[in-house]
């Protein structure tokens, strides 16, 4: 059984939820992969700058989550709640 971690920073959850809501329009907006990443790079990477080590593991996983079921990993199944 895998334990769910949650952010211990409400900010850093927000963010998150922010940038999923986003995540179809970057996608839209940049078709081409390279511009993609730099585009999806631009928005996660202050999240991730601003996260003790714990709330990092969970903002990873979140961002693992959302480009999995975006479709952006290839091979990775989609259709999984992030939390």
């Amino acid at each position: 059984m895998t334990k769910r971690m949650h952010s211990q920073d409400p900010k850093v959850k927000a963010s998150l939820d922010v940038l999923e809501g986003r995540l179809e329009q970057i996608i839209e907006q940049n078709p081409d992969d390279a511009a993609f990443w730099k585009a999806f790079s631009t928005d996660s990477e202050p999240i991730l700058a601003s996260t003790n080590e714990r709330d990092a593991a969970y903002a990873r996983g979140r961002l693992d989550c959302m480009l999995r079921n975006a479709g952006m990993i290839p091979g990775e199944e989609e259709g999984t709640p992030c939390e």
